[in-house]
């Protein structure tokens, strides 16, 4: 894995002035959370010089990451695993900023354990047999997969990475299992954990 190439920063504060310097710097080198309270205060034009300053020392400490001359990350005595673990994750939460910890959690528990409807003779795992594997509750379970699946709320579409289906055996009871969407991400995250070669 090698160093992130990074958007160039503003020498001061003071280019902040051209409207496009200020977006690009909140497009570029911030997160999304922090783009609304930036552009708040570059309009009321105070706090500009604490907010380079912050990303600065956000790009110090990642920087210490990518510290020896290979790119890889060796900060904090991180091994590769624990890195490739890292990217995975973020990997998976880049479908949603906001994605919780539980929901990320309920996705790879339905690409590992779900049902495969193309693989015949495959054992379609219910849906409480899923939250009990995770140990949630299957309420918690059904919430996670909506939200991961065609929508959480109304009017709110979820991540189209699952899907539910009736059990084959037991029309009461449903089936979880990855969409071609869902199955394309999962392949992506397993490289990144396998690492290279």
């Amino acid at each position: 894995m090698t160093a992130p190439t990074l958007a160039p920063l503003p020498v001061s504060s003071e280019e902040f002035q051209d409207p496009t310097t200020a977006i690009a710097f909140a497009v570029e080198c911030l997160e999304d959370f922090e783009i609304g309270p930036f552009l708040m205060d570059w309009r009321a034009r105070r706090g500009l010089e604490c907010w380079l300053q912050h990303v600065i020392s956000v790009r110090a400490e990642v920087a210490g990451f990518y510290s020896d001359d290979t790119g890889s990350p060796s900060g904090f005595g991180a091994g590769s695993a624990i890195t490739r673990l890292l990217e995975a994750t973020r990997f998976i939460k880049s479908q949603a900023r906001d994605m919780p910890l539980g929901i990320s959690i309920a996705f790879l528990a339905a690409a590992i354990c779900g049902f495969d409807p193309r693989r015949p003779g495959g054992d379609a795992m219910t849906l409480e047999e899923l939250a009990k594997r995770v140990d949630v509750s299957p309420t918690t379970m059904s919430q996670h997969l909506r939200y991961l699946g065609p929508g959480y709320r109304k009017g709110t579409p979820g991540l189209g990475l699952v899907e539910t289906a009736r059990h084959p055996d037991n029309g009461r009871k449903k089936i979880v299992f990855l969409t071609a969407k869902g199955r394309d991400l999962i392949a992506k995250v397993d490289r990144l954990l396998a690492g290279p070669g």
